[in-house]
């Protein structure tokens, strides 16, 4: 068994500071991680009012990139058999292990290099940054208990499993058929672990899962008075598209609850409401419309729309 000096990341209102040897550890900051050579999440707290908050079970470690041999009994490309949890395979070689990349003001990050087979590398940077201090990034599931839980967010990923304590991403999949050049080449992907005080609600998980997947972008220029196409009055509710053809805008309940809203927009619309395929399902409103007689909405002051539990509304 081989035993490695831990890197020390340490996030605070100060500059970042990462240290390569040595025990030391600070606790000025919101949140602390501990990464071994070979990139594994070796301890990752969070300050809470008067402690701190392990999220890494003792004896355990996070960020552990695994192999899985899946051989599907009919549809390569569309099952996955529960035998293939019995092939789990680690990754634990390492090309270059973990260095300090950054240690600043506004980010600090540590990167790596894994090898999965002859041909097939991992060349992965964790970075954490000041302005963000609520998650650790690894360049959508949640666990949650009574005032506190974690959630991994990510920005291009949708296959993930919680078994027991263990919260587990599914990165790349390769079938063999129909095509067997499946997922081969290069890719680039983003995911991070947000440890949060309170219910996922509360915590704004959706909200910075949209920061990781739309960062902010400066740039210089001029503009007039702010305004906005549409307006979300519920905190419940989530403006996930507008299109462009027919300006159709797609919305979503994203805490677990039935809400009714009002969807201001500053545009004469008229309002149909579609399912999931986009297809006509009934009228909805006739609001802002110039040549609209009489709205059938109750309110002027926007389309009222009623949401259940985790549901979707395609308005157009």
């Amino acid at each position: 068994m081989f035993f490695f000096d831990p890197h020390i990341f340490v996030i605070q209102w100060v500059p970042i500071v990462i240290q390569v040897y040595g025990p030391t550890m600070k606790e000025n900051g919101l949140l602390k991680a501990t990464i071994d050579q070979t990139g594994h999440l070796i301890t990752y707290r969070k300050k809470l009012c008067y402690n701190s908050r392990e999220t890494i079970s003792e004896g355990c470690h996070g960020n552990q990139f695994t192999l899985f041999d899946d051989v599907p009994l009919y549809w390569d490309a569309r099952d996955v058999m529960d035998y293939h949890l019995q092939t789990r395979n680690p990754v634990i070689g390492f090309i270059e292990p973990a260095m300090v990349l950054r240690s600043g003001i506004h980010q600090g990050s540590v990167s790596s290099s894994l090898r999965i087979s002859r041909k097939c590398t991992i060349r992965q940077e964790i970075v954490l940054d000041a302005c963000h201090p609520q998650s650790l990034q690894f360049s959508s599931s949640v666990g949650t208990q009574t005032g506190f839980g974690v959630a991994l967010l990510n920005d291009s990923k949708y296959g993930y499993s919680i078994h027991e304590n263990i919260m587990t991403l599914s990165l790349l999949w390769a079938p063999k058929a129909p095509g067997a050049n499946a997922a081969m080449g290069h890719h680039k992907f983003t995911y991070a672990l947000m440890p949060h005080t309170g219910h996922f609600q509360d915590a704004l998980v959706i909200q910075y899962t949209y920061n990781l997947n739309f960062p902010l972008h400066v740039f210089h220029g001029v503009i007039s008075e702010p305004w906005s196409v549409f307006s979300v009055n519920s905190p419940a509710v989530t403006l996930e598209t507008v299109k462009h053809n027919a300006l159709l805008v797609r919305l979503y309940e994203s805490h677990g609850s039935s809400v009714t809203m009002t969807l201001p927009t500053s545009l004469p619309v008229n309002v149909l409401l579609l399912n999931c395929q986009e297809d006509y399902s009934h009228s909805l409103y006739c609001i802002y419309s110039p040549d609209s007689i009489i709205p059938v909405s109750k309110t002027t002051s926007g389309i009222s729309l009623t949401f259940k539990p985790f549901r979707s509304d395609h308005s157009s």
